[in-house]
């Protein structure tokens, strides 16, 4: 009987002691699995009933929504009222066809430069071979000039360190010049293939800067694989730095699909403020979201209408490295 009664003990020692091991493995899963919150920052233009720019919005007077659910706006920031841009450029020999294009795009955006905006160009191939065509200046002649001097060279695609040494060339020129934000307009497609720094080191060397990263994605000639990494890489920089990703079309009526695609960025250059919450939908699926704003009439009872980007994409967790 005493046999028994010790078999018996010792086998609920082991049962509770794997329950709880059981369990504690159970939360281990858990925490691994928990979905980081995700912050979402998004440019809202502000116009009044004649399209004129609209200042002084405060942040009670704006309701935004994801996916017709309404997020809670934990930052609302105005803007520099200057535009300071930095041009990245892809090279490489996989844009050999769309080189026109990237011209077309390029002079488009220098056009739109108005009063004291100034823009800065790069060109880059390889991590050897990268390139500042022309330094900061609102001169579009000379801007448009060396977008007509570029050309296309044979090298392994390093758009991380381009990314990284215009973050270095725009943060160096925002403390001498005392600026808030700026931003990066990236036409590539966005396939890294050997950059020096890691995605990681280029995360971190955005993080504070104040700079946002908008990408002109040149994707459509990729692999389905590589085309689907490229183009959640462009999701995730420009999620990450409150910028957009856009798609241009490229069919036989060329220049129509790609005016039509460049107005929404150039209204988010533009654009006075800058909002920020944190998604009531934690999860990261690559699945596109749709962005609405609702912005109160004036104390006067006058018409404003705000503008922010139509969809965006969080994508899934990848290496960070």
């Amino acid at each position: 009987m005493k046999l028994l009664q010790t078999i018996f003990a010792l086998c609920l020692i082991c049962a509770i002691g794997s329950s709880a091991f059981s369990q504690e493995k159970s939360k281990e899963k858990d925490r691994k699995t928990e979905q980081k919150p995700i912050e979402v920052k998004t440019n809202l233009l502000v116009l009044d009933a004649n399209n004129k720019y609209v200042d002084g919005i405060k942040q009670e007077d704006l309701k935004i929504f994801e996916d017709g659910v309404e997020q809670k706006i934990t930052s609302l920031t105005k803007k520099e009222p200057n535009l300071n841009m930095g041009l990245v450029i892809d090279n490489t020999g996989s844009m050999r066809l769309q080189l026109n294009g990237i011209n077309d795009i390029s002079q488009i955006l220098v056009n739109n430069l108005q009063g004291k905006d100034e823009a800065l160009l790069i060109r880059f191939v390889s991590s050897d071979n990268i390139m500042v065509m022309q330094s900061w200046t609102s001169d579009k002649a000379s801007l448009n000039k060396a977008i007509g001097q570029m050309y296309i060279q044979g090298g392994a695609s390093a758009v991380i360190d381009a990314l990284y040494l215009a973050a270095e060339e725009i943060i160096k020129r925002k403390k001498e010049n005392n600026l808030t934000e700026s931003s990066i307009v990236l036409i590539s497609d966005c396939e890294d293939r050997d950059s020096f720094y890691t995605k990681k080191k280029l995360f971190e060397k955005l993080e504070g800067s104040g700079i946002q990263v908008f990408v002109i994605a040149l994707t459509q000639g990729l692999e389905t694989g590589v085309r689907e990494k490229s183009e959640s890489f462009a999701n995730e920089i420009a999620l990450k730095t409150g910028g957009t990703v856009h798609f241009p079309t490229s069919k036989e009526n060329y220049k129509k699909p790609l005016l039509e695609n460049l107005k929404p960025l150039i209204y988010e250059l533009r654009a006075q403020y800058l909002i920020g919450y944190t998604s009531t939908n934690p999860n990261r699926n690559n699945k596109e979201r749709k962005m609405t704003v609702q912005i109160a009439d004036s104390e006067k009872g006058e018409k404003r209408q705000g503008f922010v980007r139509e969809s965006f994409v969080v994508p899934k967790e990848q290496n960070k490295k």
